[in-house]
């Protein structure tokens, strides 16, 4: 099964004789079955019929909407769990200062620790400029995290290590790649685009394996409440962008099967990929999903079904009110 992600501009998805059709200007660009597909992705540019939202839901495949720099924008989805005592006791908990913070240290803790863990690989490699010394500050940053008494410390302390991080893997990314420091909105150069995309692609998956276990992905512990923020996404995307999006843009860059200067296009102020870009990024991406890694608990998963345990891991934790959450830890 695939993901089919619509993004050329004035493209359409209808259905004709029971057939997934993707159209442009009146020609069938492909046809497809609804079993192939595990999940639709559409670009603001384009557009779905209502009868391909009402197929696609019966069958149980999600459709998220992304805008055109590819952020995330939402997402249609059957009900897969409606596990409603478990969502009293999040929404219960999301109100406790104390379970909020503890629960928060150990998102922060797991992104850093993996933070730390890529650091180090590319340190032993040699392919990069990153010290001991930088991977000591980390280790600093990670005792400060822990030790954090509120949440604006703890944000604090992750905002510090993310700088230290993006400094060192500036190392890392060949220099026609722009890439200085992390930015967006809009992002300023080839590296940044494909980071913002890939955490769209991200947020995405998070909501999906949180829906499937039943939780609320809107109701967070560390990101607040904010009018459209999925803040529990937000939460369990922290120990997973350096493992999965992080290591898709360095895997792209290093290897350079993605061209700064045929994948990309300068529009509205910034740097974004264009149709061939997304593309191969698109693809790096759900192949990267479908690896397989041995989890913290010793059963090997692929990433996708790794997101899934980990909503199911915090499901637990919430249900038993108990915030020793084992964030997804590499090594």
């Amino acid at each position: 099964m695939a993901f089919l992600y619509l993004d050329e501009y004035g493209a359409c998805l209808r259905v004709a004789d029971g057939l997934l059709v993707v159209e442009k200007d009146e020609s069938a660009l492909s046809k497809l079955r609804v079993q192939e597909i595990e999940g639709v992705i559409v670009q603001e540019n384009c557009s779905i019929t209502s009868a391909a939202i009402s197929l696609l839901l019966r069958e149980g495949v999600p459709v998220s909407f992304v805008s055109a720099g590819g952020g995330y924008l939402g997402r249609l989805d059957s009900p897969v769990n409606n596990n409603l005592p478990l969502r009293r006791a999040q929404y219960l908990l999301s109100t406790d200062p104390a379970f909020c913070l503890a629960l928060a240290r150990r998102f922060v803790a797991g992104k850093i620790a993996n933070m730390r863990t890529i650091m180090m690989r590319y340190a032993r490699s040699g392919v990069s400029a990153i010290t001991a010394k930088d991977i000591a500050a980390m280790k600093q940053v990670a005792l400060t995290a822990g030790g954090a008494d509120n949440l604006g410390q703890l944000l604090g302390a992750e905002g510090a290590a993310t700088r230290l991080y993006f400094k060192a893997i500036a190392a890392v990314i060949p220099p026609s790649f722009g890439f200085e420091c992390r930015e967006r909105r809009p992002p300023k150069d080839p590296a940044n685009a494909m980071l913002g995309f890939c955490y769209a692609l991200l947020e995405t998956s998070v909501e999906g394996a949180l829906c499937t276990t039943g939780l609320d992905p809107c109701c967070g512990f560390y990101h607040q409440d904010r009018w459209g923020r999925q803040s529990l996404a937000l939460d369990l995307m922290e120990e997973m962008r350096p493992v999965i999006a992080d290591s898709v843009v360095l895997n792209a860059c290093i290897r350079r099967f993605v061209s700064p200067e045929k994948d990309f296009e300068i529009r509205d102020g910034g740097v974004f990929l264009n149709e061939s870009g997304r593309e191969r990024i698109f693809k790096a991406y759900y192949t990267r999903m479908r690896e397989t890694i041995d989890c913290p608990d010793g059963v090997k998963r692929t990433y996708q079904n790794a997101l899934i345990a980990q909503a199911q891991t915090l499901a637990a934790c919430i249900k038993n009110n108990d915030h020793k959450y084992r964030p997804f830890l590499i090594k």
